[in-house]
């Protein structure tokens, strides 16, 4: 029997520089019982670690330093955690130069408010308008 093998092409160059960026802040949750703790270190398994690699493989920050990196808390190993915020800046298809004020081709507005809120309101304009 014969044994296929498979072509791997080469990764292709991905220049960052392209695209913009963005901060987002994350919210995750996690088992720890097989994670180091969150906080990175060398050579154990840890939360940031595995984050980490996740965007770096999705291509979504370049590498771990410049990506402005921050958390709100650490675990110790084999602690879990409920909603623990990262923060980050990350590839964004948005251009780094582009301002929602001037460069928005449209606007959507959208608001709430009580139906007590809105009478009043358009009494207001009516006697305001009328």
């Amino acid at each position: 029997m014969r044994l296929l093998q498979a072509r791997v092409a080469p990764a292709r160059p991905f220049d960052m520089s392209r695209y913009g960026q963005r901060w987002v802040a994350l919210r995750v949750a996690y088992i720890g019982t097989r994670y180091h703790g969150m906080q990175y270190a060398e050579g154990v398994e840890t939360v940031e670690g595995v984050l980490f690699e996740a965007l770096t493989k999705t291509r979504l920050i370049a590498d771990r330093d410049s990506c402005g990196f921050s958390r709100g808390g650490r675990t110790d190993r084999g602690v879990s955690a409920l909603g623990q915020v990262v923060a980050l800046r990350v590839r964004s298809s948005v251009a780094a130069d582009f301002s929602a004020r001037f460069d928005a081709t449209s606007r959507t507005c959208r608001g709430r408010c009580s139906a007590a809120e809105a009478r009043r309101a358009e009494g207001w304009l009516r006697r305001a308008c009328g």
